[in-house]
């Protein structure tokens, strides 16, 4: 029974309560384990996990990989993935976008990983919070590009990403390509 000052790991998840009755929940001991295993432990940290010109540099590394690199891909993002549906809604579209690597990876989409690695060093502290004195409201966010990833890759498809808030606690989330491409 989770009670103030006394945490308990659900899923690799640790949920913190404190005496106001603030929710926490995080995944840091789960980055440090990914961190630790990739050897990454004590890398530079990044501020984002991917800009639009980082990916067009990394992801034009088209260079296949074997099937071992193309197994360390889904690896990672196996991991992002996780992240992204737990705790870590920020490296949503990153992981999306790193999935359709999954069937052949490139050199590319492995620096990207690494590059994801390194935002999770910086981002390892972050957590899901839900106060009790916070309005309880609603919130909803959409947003999509036009063929975003026309200029990386030459995909004229676009992808909406979605952000679903109630009283400042993130409830759900998702980023997915859309079904019909821009033309």
């Amino acid at each position: 029974q989770l009670r103030p000052g006394k945490p308990i790991d659900y899923l690799s998840m640790r949920l913190t309560l404190d005496e106001e009755g603030v929710l926490r929940v995080d995944n840091m001991n789960k980055i440090n384990k990914f961190l630790e295993e990739e050897g990454m432990l004590d890398c530079k940290p990044k501020p984002v996990p991917a800009t639009m010109a980082t990916l067009k540099t990394e992801l034009r590394k088209d260079q296949e990989l074997d099937a071992a690199g193309t197994r360390l891909q889904q690896k990672h993002n196996g991991r992002f993935n996780w992240l992204a549906a737990t705790t870590h809604p920020t490296i949503a579209t990153i992981t999306s976008i790193l999935s359709s690597y999954n069937a052949q990876a490139t050199e590319g989409s492995l620096e990207a990983c690494s590059r994801v690695y390194r935002w999770l060093q910086n981002a390892k502290y972050r957590c899901l919070v839900n106060d009790p004195k916070i309005d309880k409201a609603w919130k909803f966010y959409s947003d999509s590009d036009f063929a975003g990833m026309y200029g990386i890759n030459g995909d004229t498809r676009s992808r909406t990403g979605s952000y679903i808030e109630v009283g400042g606690f993130a409830v759900a989330w998702r980023s997915r390509y859309q079904d019909l491409k821009a033309t």
